[in-house]
């Protein structure tokens, strides 16, 4: 039997196919769930510079509302903007990462959605000690500390 999405998950993918559209046209850009990491969302590269994959987690995305979904959707399209892992090297690059793609998503957050950066601010601060216990998003909250709107 084919499972039918759910309506959060067409928003998920409504929101990343018109985003990647608008934002990743020279690239090709896979669009899918996938529950092979316990997050909201990732990407990958399929190939370097051309293609890349924007999965969302079914299991986990109902965790966000609207505002957050939409912040993740800049995030991991910030990761691609800024071509992750090619800019910094050694013990700091994935905290670099995660910095380039945080800021940008709060940047596109302030031009296309500026009522939905209290919510984000408010929901990202409240992660912060949960975050430092988790050893998989240890890079995420050293980033996230960076920035100026999560202070």
């Amino acid at each position: 039997m084919i499972k039918k999405p759910s309506g959060h998950e067409v928003t998920t993918v409504g929101l990343l196919a018109f985003w990647a559209d608008k934002l990743l046209k020279k690239y090709e850009v896979q669009i899918g769930s996938s529950r092979q990491y316990d997050v909201h969302m990732f990407c990958e590269e399929i190939a370097k510079n051309k293609a890349y994959k924007i999965m969302y987690n079914p299991d986990n995305i109902y965790h966000w509302d609207i505002h957050n979904l939409l912040s993740g959707v800049f995030h991991e399209i910030g990761h691609i903007i800024y071509d992750w892992d090619s800019h910094v090297y050694g013990e700091i690059r994935h905290v670099a990462d995660e910095y380039m793609a945080e800021r940008y998503s709060l940047d596109m957050m302030k031009k296309y959605y500026p009522n939905s950066i209290p919510f984000v601010i408010k929901h990202t601060k409240s992660l912060f000690k949960d975050l430092l216990l988790e050893p998989q998003y240890k890079d995420h909250y050293i980033a996230f500390k960076q920035i100026e709107e999560y202070q």
